[in-house]
């Protein structure tokens, strides 16, 4: 079963889904009235989909997702008054997909590091993140992480842990001073890109990233990798 109420301008309120127990998509697609959803979708087991793009006035998400086991792909996007996320998000345990760009969420919660089969993260222009918690290393399956953009002061040492990532995205991050040694860690790294006036150099360890197929770099005073 699937919900699409995408492009309704005037759609403002969704009801309660509790009956809805095989309903696997939801797209809310540019809502732009929608304030809130309701929480019988924190209990949707059967949820696969669920897209939210351009709910511009979307305020609060349901802060009780622990039913929402089976969810593989969040999209948040342009819900540019939404704050927070769950605190219990590690409660998707499927979860494999997490779009929250262009929001004005402020911090990832710690429970994220549950989401053992999370492929791709994406932070772009969320400028109210200034760090990330040290438990996002835990992230094993992690393949894409986009951070463009966004207030980040700090990459934490911990990255280096995330063991299958392939692209590591920072670009205009004009706040982030140093990337860590630890990147030259990631050793199934293909892409990295980086673009940051605050950030003078480039650490050695990226010189030993074997499988690094692409890197673009600008802005950077010095790349004393080489």
């Amino acid at each position: 079963m699937v919900i699409n109420l995408g492009g309704c301008p005037h759609f403002a309120s969704l009801p309660d889904l509790s009956g809805h127990k095989n309903l696997q998509k939801i797209v809310l697609a540019y809502c732009v009235k929608l304030i809130n959803i309701d929480k019988s979708v924190g209990t949707l087991i059967s949820l696969h989909h669920l897209d939210m793009t351009g709910c511009l006035n979307l305020v609060e998400f349901p802060s009780d997702v622990s039913g929402m086991k089976n969810l593989q792909t969040l999209v948040l996007t342009d819900c540019s008054n939404l704050k927070e996320l769950p605190e219990d998000i590690g409660s998707m345990r499927s979860l494999k997909e997490l779009y929250v760009n262009r929001t004005g969420i402020e911090k990832l919660p710690e429970s994220i590091h549950r989401l053992e089969k999370l492929e791709k993260l994406s932070l772009n222009r969320c400028i109210h993140i200034k760090q990330l918690p040290r438990c996002v290393g835990k992230l094993a399956s992690l393949k894409e992480l986009h951070l463009d953009g966004s207030g980040l002061q700090e990459l934490p040492d911990s990255v280096g842990y995330l063991e299958n990532l392939e692209k590591l995205s920072l670009i205009s991050c004009e706040s982030l001073t140093a990337i860590p040694d630890t990147v030259g860690n990631l050793n199934l790294l293909k892409e990295l890109f980086i673009k940051g006036r605050a950030i003078t150099e480039l650490p050695n360890s990226i010189g030993s990233l074997s499988y690094l197929e692409r890197l673009n770099v600008g802005g950077i005073l010095s790349c004393q990798y080489y």
